[in-house]
């Protein structure tokens, strides 16, 4: 177990190429969530991403469908879905990846983050 309280589960990892190309020719059944806090995705967010804050992650899927919309604004993801997950620079996606494969999600990690976005 991590500082988190999970078990670290392998998880895949994307690159910026893959992120590109989601965004290039967006599909219904990939999410990209932006984990990062408010004050950073202040600075931008990557096309086509939805926010949820990794610290609200679990509390987010443990929602119905009706409130997790209301809450997040977007419909929530299900388990047929892709989620593909970033952050600043990569610990904190790498935590949320681990939340999620706990719901039973299937989980990408754009390890590179929103430094590698950016850069």
């Amino acid at each position: 177990m991590d500082a988190t309280g999970l078990s670290q589960q392998p998880h895949a990892t994307v690159d910026k190429a893959y992120i590109q190309e989601l965004i290039a020719a967006p599909n219904p059944n990939i999410v990209l969530i932006d984990v990062r806090e408010p004050s950073e995705t202040a600075q931008g967010m990557i096309p086509t991403a939805k926010h949820i804050p990794v610290g609200a992650l679990d509390d987010a899927f443990r929602l119905d469908a009706s409130t997790f919309k209301a809450t997040h604004g977007f419909d929530k993801p299900t388990n047929d879905q892709d989620i593909v997950v970033y952050c600043r620079s990569g610990r904190r996606s790498g935590m949320a990846t681990q939340t999620l494969l706990s719901h039973g999600f299937k989980v990408k990690d754009f390890s590179g983050g929103w430094i590698s976005w950016s850069a």
